[in-house]
């Protein structure tokens, strides 16, 4: 069985998790995201070395985050990996700069995240199934105010996801 992995997040409010679930009745195919597991994942890290939880901690506590309006308005898939996800067509600005700070924090602690990838800010609906890009008709406008430390708890049909 796998170990836990962590990852920084936004994580909706239950109007939109409400709001996001109803976007996955297209993809019945697919292995479903739990509405109490979507998040918008800001870094991820991976299984952090024992020493460094206090750190994360001190990070998630202490990081400045002002709230920001997200704008969830594109479906589309990570092709490769068959994950239909929703995001914004346009990055907010505050995002990006939350991103920035949280990288710059995690770099002064010494602890490794995905920096290596471009950042595509998603939140996944559903694996293993493909959606076609498109813009979605009404979008899913979200107050991200709420910046958490989460890990995952590995499970026989997919992960399931806490707060730290």
């Amino acid at each position: 069985m796998q170990t836990s992995r962590y990852f920084f997040a936004l994580w909706p409010n239950p109007v939109v998790a409400r709001q996001l679930a109803a976007l996955q009745a297209p993809l019945a195919g697919g292995r479903l995201t739990h509405p109490a597991d979507f998040h918008l994942t800001l870094a991820f890290l991976g299984q952090p070395q024992p020493g460094q939880h206090a750190a994360l901690r001190r990070i998630a506590q202490t990081l400045p985050r002002p709230a920001f309006e997200l704008r969830l308005d594109r479906v589309d898939t990570f092709e490769r990996l068959k994950l239909a996800w929703v995001g914004p067509s346009a990055v907010p600005a505050a995002l990006l700069a939350l991103r920035d700070q949280l990288g710059h924090a995690l770099d002064q602690e010494g602890i490794w995240y995905d920096k290596q990838f471009s950042f595509r800010p998603h939140v996944t609906l559903a694996r293993k199934v493909t959606v076609a890009p498109r813009p979605l008709g009404a979008p899913v406008i979200w107050w991200a105010d709420r910046f958490v430390l989460a890990h995952s708890h590995p499970q026989p049909n997919g992960a399931k996801y806490s707060l730290a």
